[in-house]
Order: structure tokens, then sequence, then C-alpha cells
């Protein structure tokens, strides 16, 4: 292969794949239920899957005027999603949240379970 075909090569394949994902994000986003934009700030850490193949991601959200959520998530290719509730569980409801993996960005839409509103979150490595 001469380096224009590997350079090619290099270009179609999906940089996302390269990203290290556990760290300290900062947060911003739309939600639809309360109609408002929300910020706050979100760490992201990885453990080995216990049984199977992959990675396990765990985040914990903190936000300036909401409780603090907490999520437990996999990553398939270029996408990161999560389940989440808030930390003190059984008293809110739960939902999930999908990421597209963009260089040093997650984002992507998020819903609460049973409803038809969807929000939007973006989060930025620090």
């Amino acid at each position: 292969m001469n380096l224009k075909s590997l350079l090619a090569s290099l270009l179609l394949f999906p940089i996302c794949l390269f990203a290290g994902i556990s760290g300290n994000y900062t947060v911003s986003g739309f939600d639809p239920t309360l109609n408002a934009n929300y910020t706050g700030t979100a760490v992201i850490t990885s453990a080995p899957a216990t049984v199977g193949t992959g990675t396990v991601y765990t985040i914990v959200w903190t936000y300036t005027d909401f409780p603090t959520i907490i999520g437990t998530g996999v990553r398939k290719g270029c996408y990161l999603s999560f389940v989440y509730t808030e930390e003190v569980t059984g008293i809110t409801p739960f939902g999930t949240q999908l990421y597209k993996i963009d260089g040093n960005k997650l984002k992507g839409p998020w819903i609460l379970f049973g409803d038809t509103r969807i929000g939007l979150e973006t989060l930025k490595k620090v």
C-alpha cells in the first residue's frame, strides 16, 4: 500500500474510535420537561466488563439546579449510551441518554422513561 492509499484509508476511518472517553466534562443542554437550558459537570469512568467483552462506563452528572444523576453505560463504535437515575434511587424516574462521540465532545438526545419529550445534551471534555 502506498502512502496516498494509506492516508485515504485513515480519512475514512472514524476518528471517534480513537477517542478516550473517561474524564471530566462540562455539560450544557435543554430540558423539554422544564422548557429550559441547563449547565453542569460530568465525570465518566470506565472498567472492564466482568462478564462478556467490552468496557462498562459510569457517569455522574452534577447540575447547578438539579439533583446529582448517576448512570451506567456501554460504547458501540462512535456511540455511548447510558441508563440513569437520581443518586437517591427509587424517588424519581429513570431515563436513557445516547451520545455521539465527536473528538472531545459527546452530544445527543435523552428521554425519561414513559415520556415523549426528548432533551438534548452536549458534554465537552476539560
